[in-house]
């Protein structure tokens, strides 16, 4: 990718006039063309003879990239410790990429109704992924470095305490005289809202176990707790 003194430089020696402009790219229309290659657009550029070079360079932020380990604590023991070493020696590597540098770079010109254009990128960059993404990827890395058998026991011992965890609130609730009252689905929308108001540490759990809304839990279990006839 060029950065700006070598942009200059070449726009000087071609004898073109660079002009700091935005546009929004779009290679499915006819009349916006991609020369991806650089040399191609820069020559191509000159052999038209069109003397205004448009040009914009786009930023980001090490803090996109990085990674708040506290918000990824919620992995078997296993493998938190070696995930939080790798997510702090990858926040470590983000130190050695210059995040004052340009993103990426767009030049275009217009001729005869057309938008010729080339977009280049860093690849020091372009290459890294969101936070969410690449602890997904550490987490494989890190699985991948357990045995399959000494791996599937812990996945068996981490769903079993997700189980009982599961099974003690379900009792608590069972115990609790206001969830036996109520008896509808209005009802259980209050019970359910003031129950994990009151109770929050349980909302993190549930997420884990696939009820992104609490109420969706109480509905299940209103469905076992009337099989069982505890509703009576």
């Amino acid at each position: 990718m060029l950065y700006k003194e070598e942009l200059e430089r070449i726009a000087k020696t071609k004898g073109l006039t660079l002009v700091n402009g935005q546009i929004d790219i779009d290679s499915e229309k006819d009349n916006q063309i991609e020369i991806p290659i650089l040399e191609d657009f820069l020559d191509f550029h000159q052999h038209v003879e069109n003397k205004l070079l448009f040009y914009t360079y786009s930023y980001t932020k090490e803090e996109s990239f990085l990674i708040p380990v506290d918000d990824y604590q919620n992995y078997n023991d296993a493998i938190q410790g070696q995930l939080n070493l790798e997510i702090l020696e990858y926040n470590k590597s983000l130190k050695d990429i210059n995040f004052e540098e340009p993103a990426d770079l767009l030049m275009y010109y217009i001729k005869e109704g057309f938008l010729f254009f080339n977009f280049t990128e860093n690849n020091k960059i372009s290459e890294l992924c969101t936070p969410e993404d690449m602890v997904n990827i550490i987490v494989e890395e890190v699985a991948d470095q357990i045995p399959e058998d000494k791996f599937k026991e812990i996945l068996d011992k981490a769903q079993a305490n997700r189980d009982k965890q599961k099974q003690e609130l379900k009792e608590v609730i069972f115990a609790d005289p206001d969830f036996k009252n109520s008896t509808n689905l209005h009802l259980r929308r209050n019970y359910s809202n003031q129950f994990f108001h009151s109770h929050p540490e349980y909302r993190e759990f549930l997420r884990d176990i696939g009820y992104y809304m609490p109420i969706s839990f109480i509905e299940s279990i209103w469905k076992e707790f009337k099989d069982k006839g505890l509703h009576k």
